[in-house]
């Protein structure tokens, strides 16, 4: 067929011109102005399409006739009539090989016809509402975008809507008004199109400096937050421990020179700057959402987590380690067993912090039904484990670097010293590795386990009104679970609902009262909206027990379930 070309690739049609594929080639043959679309479709291709002789001779007898080769522009009468025998040859050829074109002209309510969008379509086109006659606008949202009151709009005729941001299943009715009558109240009262856009922006400002304030008043302030927040507290008492304790070592490494007690040193002034950026981190986490943020700044913990491994690596890792082989290679030390009672002094400060770390750890823990360290591997809590995982270094390093400080003094040995420092740099290395892929995937997004996942599934599956789920993806972004799938309702199932509530009963007397065709309309526009309101209620209803059912069970925190109905 020299047609299944063009309805392969979807290029039918354009606009005011039918099928400018066969125009094309028929005006290949008698030599025609080509335009740009034209010129870039081979004939060789066309020819190579024509499966059918017939058609091919056909078409033939019906341009050669046309005799136009020979005087190509001679006249505006030979154009007139090389078109009106293409457009001949066209129709005929479309009757013959049996197209069924549908005719849409695009029509605007009010508006004058326009030529450009008009034309013969092969496919149907989706329908375009531009006076928004269907659209319902929310009472709370009179006054943000045309600035009216209750008062304004109370002789407009008010319907009910059921609105998915209610938790409640009482709470979840909210009460709007049609668009284009809102809109055409407000052009009574406010005179013009410019001056509702402008009254529009005002409101919007007015609004914006609400809103930021009333965040700020539910954000702590930077420096009363940590003692007003659990995690907060662990990293202030973090935060002073580690700064107090670097002070020492710093002291003790410029008597003695010990090279373990630099990497100690380092390691300390690391843990403060960590856990000053964490506390930062924690701070801007738990303020509220905003316009700019709808879903909260709670990656930002797994930011600050992040940097923190990176300076682990960098500044504790391998700055020590080159230290280390400066040492080595001859550097003097002096020790002294009052430079030991600094080591001790400062394990039993790291072990305070190291303890209040845990104690944290280990309620948020047995919230979730779960073992510290399992805890630990999946993350919930970056901030407090970043600081669980950094005290537990120091502790391990300050015991290290005591034993190299000892066998260095009893021996003599200056090897044992930096021997242990060497101990220390790889103690922080591993720690920045262990920070940095714990914390890569949460900001990434990684998948929630396999059986997580298919437990989710069968849930769907399960209930009434699922016929069929598809596309399941769970998606753990910080220490939030996001969960979407595609659904196929079941319509019974979804209509007997609706005839068991007191909408469907009547729906049902209302049924009985149809006689002629304009209420039988009548009928079917109420019976598919409220269907379509049982079918929200539903969906609301899923989600919410999918969330009460997997945050119990699995310990994970569902903030978005999407349900999308095939």
């Amino acid at each position: 067929m020299i047609f299944r070309f063009v309805l392969h690739n979807r290029k039918l049609f354009h606009k005011k011109q039918l099928l400018p594929f066969p125009q094309t080639f028929l005006r290949k043959l008698q030599h025609c102005t080509f335009t740009k679309a034209a010129k870039q479709i081979s004939f060789r291709k066309w020819q190579s399409t024509l499966q059918q002789p017939n058609a091919y001779l056909w078409l033939m007898d019906h341009i050669r006739p046309c005799n136009f080769c020979s005087e190509r522009h001679a006249s505006s009468n030979s154009n007139k009539l090389d078109k009106a025998a293409m457009q001949q040859a066209e129709s005929e050829l479309m009757k013959r090989l049996g197209w069924q074109l549908t005719s849409k002209r695009l029509q605007h309510d009010g508006k004058p016809k326009i030529p450009k969008d008009e034309g013969l379509y092969l496919f149907k086109r989706e329908p375009v509402y531009e006076n928004m006659k269907n659209t319902i606008i929310y009472e709370e949202e009179l006054y943000r975008e045309y600035g009216l009151t209750q008062k304004d709009v109370e002789a407009l005729p008010r319907e009910k809507m059921r609105s998915g941001w209610s938790i409640s299943q009482m709470e979840n009715i909210k009460y709007g008004y049609r668009k284009h009558l809102v809109h055409t109240l407000a052009l009574q009262k406010w005179g013009s199109e410019e001056a509702i856009k402008l009254r529009r922006l005002i409101i919007k400002r007015e609004m914006d400096r609400k809103e930021e304030y009333e965040n700020e008043q539910k954000n702590y302030d930077i420096f009363t937050f940590g003692f007003k927040d659990r995690q907060g507290r662990v990293i202030s008492v973090a935060l002073v421990v580690n700064f107090t304790v670097c002070m020492m070592k710093m002291v003790v490494y410029a008597v003695s020179m010990s090279p373990s007690m630099l990497a100690e040193f380092l390691h300390s002034l690391l843990d403060t700057a960590n856990q000053g950026m964490i506390y930062w981190g924690l701070y801007v986490s738990k303020k509220a959402p905003d316009k700019h943020h709808p879903y909260g700044y709670a990656s930002f913990q797994n930011i600050t987590s992040l940097c923190s491994g990176f300076s682990f690596f960098v500044f504790g890792f391998l700055l020590s380690s080159i230290m280390n082989f400066y040492f080595f290679y001859g550097a003097e030390t002096t020790l002294s067993l009052s430079h030991l009672g600094v080591m001790y002094i400062t394990f039993l400060m790291e072990g305070v912090s190291l303890y209040f770390a845990t104690r944290e750890l280990r309620r948020k823990a047995k919230i979730r039904n779960m073992k510290l360290f399992p805890y630990i591997r999946r993350g919930f809590d970056p901030n407090v484990v970043v600081v669980f995982m950094e005290d537990l270094a120091a502790v391990t390093g300050v015991l290290i670097a005591s034993a190299g400080m000892t066998l260095a003094h009893l021996y003599n040995q200056p090897f044992w010293d930096t021997a242990a420092s060497g101990c220390v740099a790889g103690l922080m290395g591993i720690v920045a590795a262990y920070l940095i892929k714990s914390n890569i995937p949460s900001l990434v997004g990684k998948s929630i386990p396999e059986e997580e996942r298919k437990d989710m599934a069968e849930f769907l599956q399960r209930d009434r009104i699922v016929k069929y789920v598809s596309d399941v993806k769970a998606v753990e972004i910080g220490h939030e679970v996001r969960f979407k799938a595609e659904v196929a309702f079941d319509g019974k199932e979804l209509a007997q609902l609706l005839f068991e509530s007191s909408e469907g009963r009547d729906i049902l007397q209302n049924f009985k009262k149809i006689r002629e065709g304009e209420d039988a309309l009548e009928y079917m526009k109420k019976f598919a909206d409220e269907l379509q309101n049982i079918q929200g209620r539903e969906v609301d209803r899923i989600e919410r027990q999918m969330k009460a059912e997997f945050e119990g069970k699995y310990h994970i925190k569902l903030r978005h379930v999407d349900l999308e109905p095939l």
